[in-house]
């Protein structure tokens, strides 16, 4: 709900506050009328377009670089420096740090 909000704040610029009362409202709202098959439903859709999207963008992005993944990452490369970080390197500091903010 927070991030609808600040979306609906942002679009219509309401009240950050009334705008989290008003998607709340809108939430509840379809939960009474449809129930949970219609809030099932809603999270399905939901889902679809976040995943469409996100593959749409990575496909579009890829694209500037002729799909070639690796062309990519030496771009991103250079822009840093050309530093770059070999990926069992990354992945243990990755397995690292979840280890230890499991620990807590």
């Amino acid at each position: 709900m927070v991030g609808a909000g600040t979306l609906i704040n942002l679009i219509f610029g309401l009240d950050y506050a009334l705008s989290v009362v008003i998607v709340g409202v809108v939430m509840l709202t379809l939960l009474l009328l449809g129930g949970m098959i219609a809030t099932t439903w809603v999270q399905i859709v939901k889902a679809v377009l976040l995943i469409g999207g996100a593959t749409a963008m990575a496909l579009l992005v890829l694209g500037e670089f002729g799909m070639n993944p690796l062309h990519l990452f030496g771009s991103a490369a250079e822009k840093n420096g050309g530093r770059r970080c070999s990926p069992p390197a990354s992945s243990s500091r990755g397995i690292g740090m979840r280890s230890r903010s499991g620990s807590r």
